[in-house]
């Protein structure tokens, strides 16, 4: 199947040419016959919102060619479709192109090996996969101290929002903790309500239903009635949203903020289904009802050559570049040579080596 770049217009053009072209059971009988139920993909109601959801999936699902060759198949004459199909922009990448795989990432971006991390997007990104994701550092520091040290949790955030540039089938809503905290000023911690209001205006729902801060301080009720309003809110939104918090090893939180953190990924865990939660840096826990739905990546620093030579293939098949095997073999031994793996810096410095090897491998550099 064809991987095809859609513009956010595009997709919202598409939902609401099936919305009038198709009422609920002509569409559902449309999906049926694609293998497909309607209520799997649909959401809550109304019904405009449920085709959204419909195209959302099936654009991050890699289905959406699929869907409107279909639908052009009941609905011949309807030249709204006819002008969709034939405005789409295919042919944006290879026909072989796995945007999980992807080497080069935006920007001078690029990304060695991280096999586990791709494997885990990969399945949150399917409708019955896991819904939560913590990425961390291997060696956990023995003190329990913050540490600041270059790991490849960045690097999780650009493949991510990588991911959404290509997909289209996804809204990312990222925090940084740590930018985030140095906002609200010396001394002062992210409160359970700071951390709301941010969330909540990012997904640009509506941030006078966050409840007030408690007098008495007893955050337990507000995290509650905050989880019931957020969750209100989300109703008949229709969009895929993937939630990314990060730098939690870099900044101290107060137990009652964390304790936030985790009512949203009880709610992900059973009805906030279409959404996503990635946690960076996060060490705490989670009750055992949402540990099923919770993946984890422990970043190893450690990197072989042959991750590096497999990354040299993946990324010159992908810019279309004819390397010899010698000249990669060359350029994966000076990725890692003279550099220590338990160095802050390593990861990031084996990927500046490697993009600089890509752009000498390309014609326009030599």
């Amino acid at each position: 199947m064809a991987y095809v770049k859609f513009t956010g217009p595009q997709l919202l053009e598409l939902s609401t040419a099936l919305k009038d072209a198709f009422d609920q059971a002509a569409l559902s009988d449309l999906l049926t016959g694609m293998n497909r139920d309607f209520v799997d993909y649909a959401g809550y109601p109304p019904y405009k919102n449920q085709v959204r959801a419909i195209v959302t999936s099936a654009a991050q699902e890699y289905w959406l060619d699929k869907l409107i060759a279909n639908a052009l198949a009941e609905r011949p004459e309807d030249v709204v479709l006819q002008r969709i199909e034939s405005a789409l922009n295919q042919v944006a990448l290879p026909q072989d192109f796995d945007p999980f795989e992807m080497c080069c990432l935006s920007g001078e971006y690029v990304m060695v090996n991280r096999k586990h991390l791709r494997c885990a997007l990969r399945g949150m990104s399917a409708p019955h996969g896991k819904r939560i994701l913590i990425v961390r550092d291997k060696t956990p520091p023995t003190d329990g101290a913050l540490v600041c040290t270059k790991t490849g949790k960045s690097l999780s955030v650009q493949f991510i929002s990588a991911l959404k540039q290509q997909l289209h089938g996804f809204e990312l809503a990222w925090i940084d903790l740590r930018n985030f905290n140095d906002q609200l000023g010396s001394g002062v911690q992210i409160q359970p309500r700071d951390l709301g209001v941010k969330l909540v205006r990012l997904l640009g729902y509506d941030v006078s239903k966050v409840p007030p801060e408690p007098k008495d301080s007893q955050w337990s009720r507000w995290t509650i009635d905050f989880c019931d309003d957020f969750e209100a809110q989300t109703h008949g939104d229709g969009r895929s949203v993937w939630i990314v918090i990060d730098e939690f090893n870099k900044v101290g939180l107060p137990q009652a903020t964390l304790d936030v953190v985790k009512q949203l990924a009880a709610r992900v865990a059973v009805t906030l289904t279409q959404f996503r939660l990635i946690l960076l840096g996060y060490r705490d826990t989670f009750v055992p009802a949402v540990l099923p739905h919770v993946e984890e990546e422990t970043i190893d620093r450690a990197l072989s050559e042959r991750d590096v030579v497999d990354f040299f293939i993946r990324a010159t098949q992908q810019r279309h570049l004819i390397i010899d095997d010698e000249r990669i073999v060359e350029a994966a031994s000076e990725a890692l040579m003279g550099l220590d793996p338990g160095a802050d810096a390593y990861l990031e410095e084996v990927g500046n080596r490697a993009r600089v090897a890509l752009a000498r491998f390309s014609p326009e550099g030599g």
